[in-house]
């Protein structure tokens, strides 16, 4: 990322004010050529959707909603955010992306910066989402915003109302539990410790959480929070989405909240076939039934909800996001 970027974005944080126009290395958003599709086509055939999570079954009864209100299908694609983002980015895939899901905002920070999105035009209403929760370029927008919470057992003896600091304290040596560092909720906090803390002082905060574990980190949250509700870690950080994701004993898990938010974003893809079509399913997911159906089917929360984020700068989840793997490979966080 150039120098010009950087700052820009952190003159962004520093006065919560609106970006534009910060190119930085950023593939442009280019004009479509004229074998690229620019207006929708008749809705018989479906708006291609690529998504990781929450999964196809639950973003199915998103979209059906939408479906019912406009008479546009909506197909489905899940994989692997990774393999999503590849394939959006390199315009491939059978059928080809309309419209790309991230459950992490790095990935569409990603896909917006290699051109795999186009520009988000008016009418899809990313205009008034607040700066903090879209791309300062108008590639992508957040749709829900997703707490990263700390998890205890309702059994455990350890003090109430813990923040990530007594985290890295005494207090929870051989007591924490953490997932892979390359989850979105993980390499969104530690962006955000970089931001306030400053590079050093957050490997420092890292490296304590890693000498408290119970265990090494588990690969999945699920089971991670099975070792909560076991008694085996006696604390967690998780996000809110995976919480309702695991399901199971959530009447016997404290949740700590702590100002911390990821976030599922959406873009609309380079080559998308219906442009037009997926800039109004983008208003839909913005308007009071689609935040609502969107945030009850990922247990994440509307974006009118929150007041933290305008804050804390979900932009800052994408362009950390180098920094933020060093960070983890010095710190030995798989």
């Amino acid at each position: 990322m150039s120098f010009g970027r950087f700052g820009a974005m952190m003159a962004t944080l520093a006065l919560s004010v609106a970006t534009s126009g910060c190119g930085g290395d950023r593939a442009p958003a280019e004009t479509p050529a004229a074998d690229d599709a620019t207006t929708a086509a008749p809705a018989t055939e479906a708006l291609v959707v690529y998504a990781d999570e929450p999964g196809e079954a639950a973003l199915a009864t998103v979209f059906t909603a939408f479906t019912r209100r406009t008479g546009i299908p909506v197909s489905i694609r899940q994989a692997p955010g990774a393999e999503n983002l590849n394939d959006v980015i390199a315009n491939r895939g059978a059928p080809p992306a309309d419209i790309l899901v991230a459950a992490d905002l790095a990935d569409i920070w990603q896909a917006a910066d290699e051109g795999g999105l186009r520009q988000l035009p008016a009418e899809s209403g990313a205009g008034a989402v607040p700066a903090a929760l879209r791309d300062p370029d108008g590639l992508w927008v957040a749709v829900s915003v997703d707490p990263i919470l700390i998890v205890q057992s309702a059994a455990a003896s350890l003090p109430p109302d813990p923040d990530f600091a007594a985290l890295a304290g005494t207090d929870y040596a051989g007591q924490l539990c953490v997932s892979v560092s390359g989850r979105a909720g993980n390499t969104a906090l530690v962006g955000y410790l970089i931001d306030e803390l400053g590079t050093r002082d957050a490997e420092i905060r890292v490296r304590r959480w890693l000498g408290n574990l119970a265990l090494p980190p588990h690969s999945t949250a699920e089971a991670l929070l099975e070792d909560i509700d076991g008694g085996i870690c006696r604390a967690g950080i998780v996000t809110g989405s995976e919480v309702q994701a695991a399901g199971g004993a959530t009447e016997r898990r404290l949740l700590h909240e702590q100002g911390y938010f990821a976030g599922f974003g959406v873009g609309i893809a380079r080559h998308a076939r219906y442009p037009e079509n997926a800039a109004r399913l983008i208003a839909w997911l913005l308007d009071a039934e689609g935040q609502e159906r969107f945030a009850r089917a990922t247990g994440t929360r509307p974006l009118a909800a929150n007041d933290g984020p305008a804050e804390r700068q979900l932009t800052t989840v994408g362009w950390q996001r180098d920094e933020v793997r060093r960070l983890a490979e010095r710190a030995r966080w798989p």
